[in-house]
């Protein structure tokens, strides 16, 4: 009889214990809950900003330089304005270089001149030494075309003093050689 007793008291113990709670599975995670707003969808501006610390440097530094000397009358652009090549950035005494144009066009006119003069001077006296021989000596003759090769010289040496005065009136507008941002302004000598 003590053994029946015995195994009842196990067999009640053990269905008891078997019924006590239950020990989590370490492997299973538990289902965790977060609250949540819920809101209607709209477009709204995105914006990025970042901040940092540091430098910049340009890409490149070009100094524009003048071609020609003289007094700058008049600087066109500022620092930090934007500029394209080939625009005007300074003015440098440009009513002197007009001056020195039209100067050099009437040095031109004047030119042509004489070089009609010594033509029809010259051919005179060859019109005149072929049809009256004794009349016109041959040095005269000689003066008379050293005279009008002169007078082409001339011509020649006053077109390129006007193409000078005119490329002259043209540098005397410095121009931005590239693009860009004005980082400096400023005139040296």
């Amino acid at each position: 009889m003590r053994t029946l007793w015995a195994a009842a008291t196990a067999t009640v113990v053990l269905t008891l214990s078997a019924c006590g709670p239950k020990v989590p599975d370490p492997t299973v995670k538990p289902e965790v809950r977060y609250a949540v707003e819920v809101a209607a969808v709209t477009a709204k501006p995105i914006s990025h900003r970042i901040v940092a610390t540091g430098s910049l440097a340009p890409f490149e530094v070009v100094r524009a330089t003048a071609r020609v000397g003289g007094v700058v009358e008049r600087l066109l652009v500022a620092e930090g304005d934007r500029v394209d090549a080939g625009q005007a950035l300074a003015e440098i005494e440009p009513e002197r270089f007009r001056l020195a144009v039209r100067t050099s066009r009437a040095a031109l006119d004047r030119a042509r001149a004489v070089v009609d003069d010594a033509a029809s001077g010259l051919k005179r006296r060859e019109d005149l030494s072929r049809s009256q021989p004794t009349l016109v000596k041959e040095e005269e003759l000689a003066q008379f075309r050293a005279r009008s090769a002169q007078a082409e010289a001339d011509l020649a040496s006053a077109r390129v003093a006007l193409e000078r005065a005119q490329l002259d009136l043209h540098d005397a507008q410095v121009a931005a050689p590239i693009a860009g941002v004005i980082q400096e302004r400023g005139v040296e000598t």
